[in-house]
């Protein structure tokens, strides 16, 4: 009984981190159930925002597809995108696309996997006739997904009899729910977001029947179907995590019980019927059962069209497990930075390579290092050969999938959520059977001191990571709610990050040449937060200051102004006036520039010379700085 509070209670708090992270991204609400179609493509049909901001209810507009009996999207393409002599070129059709869609003859598809679609908002738009928003689906999903996975964690340690001590045991199923970057992906919701979410709840899913199917003899046979059914509604999320009913395969060809013809048929069927309909449906929109729609996709050229290379393993290695984050004393204390380059001897990424903001899988949860070793673990327990070729199974599909994932060219941190929950669980369990193992008292308080500490720094760097988000977008959206948590979070003034202060700062910089490229002069803050000043030779004798934020609406760009850019050094400084939200930037002691901001956040310490701070840390300034005074800069409270 005592356990099953525990388990609730581990679910109360997971389920509240979840919604208080689907809250602090960028949209300004958690769930909007509204008809998102008018508010995105009523008029005009394409709106222009850029990048991932573009990406608005695409799961919605192919529920919508599937209720009048279409499978292409109910946007029509706009006349300009398709007089183009090559749509789908990326570096052409920017303005006037949906981003990351399919254009084949003349129509939009999507080329995400439709499981989501119809278990979820196909449903709800039947029922209501409104739009499911996809953060809300994103937030469902995943706690879906961890009530299956530490209920299937609960119940390998029944099977095993291992009692854990209640603290313990509830640290590990919040580190089930927290610790393998689910709360990064739920800071921004959207339809690949969904996609993934979804794909680890068809894969838990698979996983939990096939425990059932080989502990159960009653009704294996019914488990058998369900793990065959939820490993090819996996598929239909995403096609390369049904390497996990390749994995159960085996793992059901190994045990007696489920060797009959009839529990073959139970676990082939559902499968089988799976990926029929899905090689239907591609059929359907594409002329061809294997093809999801990628060689037709409007996006960067340097994914469209994609196809797995041996020669990207290695760069994909280094990022999934090895790409270290950073570690900084400011607040949320630990951040995605963009590492282009592996420091490993004469190696390269190869060309085209698309690299998002991404950290190593290691670094973000240490404790995976147990996972080689768990089914070895349960192995020494007695009569308990299931459980471990079960762990078995989990870890080759997770090791198979980093190989898949890895041989892309292109990497990006929610891909973690692929295989790390994957991993976390067979290294939680094999956590648990070591400390039950553990021949001495003063072992088990090392062992469980070293589990524990692992388990604590996953759960915080993972929530750390949702903090920050892919683009920073918590302190974007509401830079107050953002400045009072991290002051809670910061003893040191140091480091603590305020909203809105006065701020100066100035430094002597001696150009090595008029900069053809844009070099940073000053920034504050940090990637959603950022200020930059920087500059650019604008011609013989002239140099043109560029001004700029991060939170810059649709169409804005950055303040600039040309000066004269005679030899020598140069005197440059930035004041930000809070009052009027103000910055004025100085050249040769006298203003020549002054924009309006949104807002400043920044600490003492983000105030820094010669780099910016959204490139990783890396300094671009070529030249020689010299502070005005011995501090960075410093802020008036």
């Amino acid at each position: 009984m005592k356990f099953r509070v525990v388990w609730l209670a581990s679910a109360g708090i997971v389920g509240a981190l979840y919604y208080w992270i689907i809250g602090i991204g960028a949209l300004p609400e958690r769930f909007k159930f509204e008809n998102q179609f008018e508010r995105y493509y009523g008029s005009p049909p394409v709106n222009s925002l850029e990048g991932s901001d573009a990406v608005n209810a695409y799961y919605d507009l192919l529920a919508r597809s599937f209720a009048s009996g279409k499978l292409r999207l109910p946007v029509d393409p706009l006349p300009e995108l398709l007089a183009l002599p090559d749509p789908w070129k990326g570096t052409e059709n920017w303005n006037v696309r949906l981003l990351d869609v399919a254009l084949f003859q003349r129509h939009y598809y999507l080329y995400h996997g439709p499981t989501p679609v119809v278990f979820f908002f196909l449903p709800w738009y039947l029922a209501t006739g409104r739009d499911l928003p996809e953060n809300f689906a994103a937030f469902l999903i995943a706690l879906l997904a961890f009530v299956v996975w530490s209920r299937l964690f609960s119940d390998i340690l029944d099977a095993l009899e291992i009692r854990l001590p209640l603290a313990l045991y509830g640290l590990i199923l919040i580190a089930l729910g927290t610790g393998q970057t689910v709360p990064f992906l739920l800071h921004r919701a959207k339809m690949y977001e969904v996609a993934i979410a979804c794909a680890q709840l068809c894969v838990g899913a698979g996983f939990y029947c096939a425990f059932r199917a080989l502990t159960e003899s009653r009704r294996a046979t019914l488990w058998i179907a369900c793990a065959g059914l939820s490993f090819g509604l996996a598929v239909g999320c995403r096609p390369h995590v049904g390497l996990a009913a390749i994995a159960a395969s085996f793992l059901f060809a190994a045990f007696a019980r489920v060797r009959s013809w009839r529990n073959l048929i139970a676990y082939i069927a559902p499968l089988a019927l799976c990926g029929m309909l899905l090689m239907a449906y591609n059929y359907a929109r594409f002329h061809s059962p294997f093809e999801f729609g990628t060689r037709y996709m409007l996006g960067d050229d340097r994914y469209r069209n994609f196809s797995p290379s041996v020669s990207n393993v290695v760069a994909g290695l280094y990022y999934l497990f090895l790409s270290p984050p950073r570690i900084e004393p400011e607040f949320p204390f630990i951040r995605l930075v963009l590492r282009d380059h592996l420091h490993l001897l004469s190696y390269t990424l190869p060309p085209g390579y698309f690299l998002e903001r991404i950290a190593g899988a290691l670094l973000l949860c240490p404790l995976i290092l147990l996972a080689p070793l768990a089914p070895v673990f349960v192995k020494r327990l007695k009569n308990n050969s299931a459980v471990a070729a079960l762990l078995a199974v989990m870890l080759t599909y997770a090791g198979a999938c980093v190989l898949i994932i890895a041989m892309l060219p292109f990497s990006s941190q929610r891909y973690a959520v692929d295989f790390l929950p994957s991993l976390l669980f067979v290294s939680c369990v094999g956590a648990a059977v070591l400390l039950w193992l553990a021949p001495a008292r003063i072992v088990r308080s090392i062992t469980g001191g070293a589990i524990v500490l692992a388990l604590v720094y996953a759960i915080l760097a993972n929530l750390g990571l949702a903090v920050q988000g892919p683009y920073d977008q918590f302190v974007q959206r509401d830079p107050q709610a953002f400045v009072a948590l991290a002051r809670t979070a910061s003893p040191n003034v140091r480091y603590r990050p305020l909203l809105n202060p006065s701020l100066r700062a100035e430094a002597t910089f001696d150009f090595a040449t008029c900069p053809a490229q844009r070099e940073a002069l000053i920034s504050a803050g940090e990637l959603g937060s950022r200020y930059l000043l920087s500059a650019q030779c604008s011609g013989p004798g002239k140099l043109r200051l560029f001004s700029e934020s991060a939170k810059r609406g649709p169409g804005d760009d950055p303040a600039s102004v040309e000066v004269p850019f005679p030899p020598g050094p140069h005197k440059i400084g930035i004041d930000f006036a809070p009052k009027s939200l103000t910055m004025t930037v100085f050249w040769d002691e006298g203003p020549v520039l002054r924009q309006s901001l949104p807002y400043m956040v920044t600490s003492r310490s983000q105030i820094r010379y010669g780099w910016d701070a959204t490139l990783g840390n890396v300094e671009n300034f070529q030249g020689r700085i010299t502070p005005t005074s011995p501090e960075l800069g410093y802020l008036l409270k």
